[in-house]
């Protein structure tokens, strides 16, 4: 099966709202924090259905967790970098505050949408693609008991952007507080490995794939 998507994950970047630290700029000619449609990273899930003024007849599907919730949309009538895609699924995760907040965009198009026009919109909004992301997946792998990340590289198939990795916005001081937010997800996050996941994860991440295989 072949899929054409659009992928944002934000978990660190919403993660810093619960600590006094302070995003560095990026480079990006418009969209410094990579946000979509009319919402914000850190979002609850009310908040974004005020956004997108979205009623009950618009969600496909939607289901609310103890640490997590998501909001599905089929048929979405708004264009979104030039097209209406067939699926919107937008992820909110708890972490530590009690709120469910904004994390993850899905998007998915039809088998006929155009991406290359996807991906020139996507430049245009987001700046150009860079060559390596990590991923950092929160939960911590038992078996392993090692931080959990997928490494994507640039290709044919794979457009990839990143705002500020995590050692150019947290300062010395902030570290241990940072550390406490993010070890509810990433419980083995510690001094050994700290250097390691700040020097490569990054506040947001978003990746467009193209007739990519699944």
């Amino acid at each position: 099966m072949k899929i054409k998507k659009i992928s944002a994950i934000a978990v660190l970047a919403f993660s810093l709202l619960l600590c006094s630290c302070n995003k560095a700029p990026n480079n990006n000619p418009k969209n410094d924090d990579m946000e979509f449609l009319n919402t914000s990273w850190g979002m609850s899930p009310e908040e974004v259905k005020s956004a997108l003024s979205l009623k009950a007849d618009d969600i496909t599907d939607e289901e609310i967790g103890r640490m997590d919730a998501y909001i599905r949309i089929r048929d979405y009538n708004k264009k979104i970098f030039g097209y209406k895609p067939d699926d919107v699924i937008l992820t909110f995760l708890d972490v530590g505050d009690g709120i469910k907040r904004l994390c993850d965009v899905d998007i998915k198009y039809s088998s006929d949408v155009d991406m290359q026009k996807v991906l020139n919109n996507m430049k245009n909004e987001f700046g150009n693609p860079i060559s390596n992301i990590k991923e950092y997946i929160p939960f911590k792998t038992v078996i392993t008991n090692k931080l959990r990340f997928i490494s994507y590289d640039d290709s044919e198939t794979l457009k990839l952007w990143g705002t500020s990795k995590i050692a150019d916005v947290i300062s010395e001081d902030k570290i241990l507080e940072y550390q406490k937010v993010w070890g509810n997800y990433q419980s083995i996050l510690n001094e050994d490995n700290w250097e390691d996941f700040s020097q490569n994860a990054r506040l947001t991440t978003v990746i467009w794939s193209a007739d990519v295989s699944v």
